[in-house]
């Protein structure tokens, strides 16, 4: 994902990963922003800082919207995190599908395609399940016309 995003880019990860002492000292090292997805006010709490650093250090956020890797590769339900955080933070959603990440290490090959932005300035709240539909179904498209 670095390679593709020529920018300063951080992501939203789950607690759970910051579990793992190496990888919780990297993750904090480089700005990332965890979300305890078991408890909502905390959450929000994670997404609020989030959005009040981007003010002082602009960049883009990576949130993996299906919060957790599925048992098969096929996408599973979306959560309305990353519809909900564009549309508090103003940042329009760029859709991007990655094909291949499950076998990465046999192929040597991940395919990271990156779809039209969605701007949401003209969305609200209420739209949260509408945006967070249309996320999906066009990394569904991007998976299926580049696999």
């Amino acid at each position: 994902m670095f390679k593709s995003i020529d920018q300063y880019i951080v992501f939203l990860y789950k607690k759970e990963l910051s579990k793992i002492p190496i990888f919780k000292t990297i993750l904090d090292f480089a700005g990332f922003f965890y979300v305890d997805r078991s408890n909502s006010n905390s959450a929000k709490k994670s997404i609020n800082l989030l959005e009040n650093d981007l003010k002082t250090t602009p960049r883009s956020v990576v949130i993996f919207p299906e919060g957790t890797r599925s048992k098969n590769g096929n996408l599973i339900h979306f959560k309305k995190g990353a519809a909900v955080f564009s549309l508090n933070s103003g940042l329009p959603i760029i859709p991007i599908a990655i094909i291949g990440g499950r076998n990465w290490w046999k192929t040597k090959k991940v395919k990271v395609i990156f779809g039209e932005e969605i701007n949401t300035e003209k969305f609200n709240y209420q739209d949260r399940n509408f945006l967070t539909d249309k996320i999906k179904i066009r990394i569904q498209t991007l998976i299926e016309k580049y696999s």
